[in-house]
């Protein structure tokens, strides 16, 4: 369970987080926190979608947003709002850091994923493409924590992503970072 102050990081992608606010501060109500991405650095790797809404406030830099309808690039002071299952990726195009202020709302357990992400990450960190989770275990993670591949309508990912996360259970992949092995690159992480 992430606690405020708390910072973590994930070196595949070059993003660096320091929880502000979490679920357990809020009831649940919003998840808050400093977002630092590095030089070309970019959020969550790929494109993706969630239920929740996220506002994000540009501090210093310049970040670059893409969305289905088009792209925006912000500087300080910019801000952007997500709307709920929005196909986005959020990415720093120069090598400039950027640091922005994070709002996702309602909270859901997103704190426990990027704890997840993040570990994989570091764990795999010279066999991680973009910091990413093997497939299967992305499959796992994204049913967990309902984060999803960009476009597709979630209702027609549910059903796969379910047989797929009861496939990766099987085969030894874990959802939370405490159930991670301290091994992981020697145990199932291997067969990525």
């Amino acid at each position: 369970m992430a606690r405020v102050g708390e910072v973590i990081a994930n070196p595949g992608t070059g993003e660096q987080i320091e929880f502000l606010q979490t679920r357990a501060t809020t009831n649940g109500e919003l998840l808050e926190f400093e977002l630092t991405l590095d030089a070309f650095g970019r959020v969550g790797g790929l494109p993706h979608q969630h239920p929740a809404t996220e506002r994000v406030d540009v501090l210093e830099g310049r970040l670059s947003c893409r969305f289905a309808g088009g792209r925006r690039e912000l500087g300080p002071g910019d801000s952007v709002v997500v709307p709920p299952n929005a196909s986005h990726f959020l990415f720093n195009e120069t090598a400039e850091r950027v640091r922005a202020r994070v709002a996702a709302r309602p909270a859901y357990d997103f704190e426990t994923f990027f704890e997840t992400v993040f570990a994989l990450a570091e764990r795999r960190r010279y066999r991680a493409w973009r910091g990413l989770p093997s497939p299967l275990h992305a499959a796992l993670l994204s049913h967990t924590y309902d984060v999803y591949a960009p476009l597709v309508p979630v209702s027609l990912q549910r059903p796969a992503l379910a047989v797929l996360a009861r496939i990766a259970r099987k085969r030894g992949y874990e959802a939370r970072p405490q159930e991670l092995p301290a091994d992981a690159d020697a145990t199932s992480y291997a067969r990525s």
